[in-house]
């Protein structure tokens, strides 16, 4: 595990420099993941920020993971029975993926929300937690702004 200093440095470990190949005077990217920072070195490729290529980088790695989801049996036989070597799990479905479902404003976000959801139905791995199912009411329900402002009694 790296420290950083008082000055806000931190060295690199030995391993990993040796195995990216950083090399004293490199530029490094830090680059905020989520609850994550990745370090990543100067010249290496970082993913798109365009959301067709991103899709088609996380459809890709679906289709390996079944692939190799295929191959792989979850059980392996020993002399006293089956025993489970690993769980497929499955996929939660989030809110917005509900509320882009029935938005007719963004009909690019509704046709993922409407593959992701067709997917996991004919694969039988999409989950929808019970948290999830009330959420979407709001959001879906909401009333677009009117074009023009008009008194709250013409609106019900």
């Amino acid at each position: 595990m790296a420290k950083v200093t008082s000055k806000l440095k931190v060295t690199v470990p030995n391993a990993i420099a040796d195995r990216y190949s950083i090399r004293p005077g490199d530029d490094i990217d830090w680059v905020p993941a989520g609850d994550a920072i990745r370090v990543i070195p100067a010249g290496t490729p970082t993913p798109s920020e365009d959301p067709t290529a991103r899709l088609q980088l996380f459809d890709q790695a679906s289709e390996r993971r079944r692939t190799r989801s295929a191959c792989l049996k979850p059980y392996r036989e020993t002399e006293v029975g089956a025993e489970r070597i690993f769980t497929i799990v499955a996929a939660l479905v989030d809110t917005n993926i509900l509320i882009y479902r029935f938005d007719n404003r963004f009909s690019e976000k509704q046709r993922i929300a409407t593959e992701v959801l067709r997917r996991g139905i004919i694969e039988n791995s999409g989950r929808v937690p019970h948290q999830v199912i009330g959420r979407p009411v709001g959001g879906i329900t909401k009333l677009p702004p009117p074009s023009r402002p008009t008194r709250l009694s013409h609106i019900f």
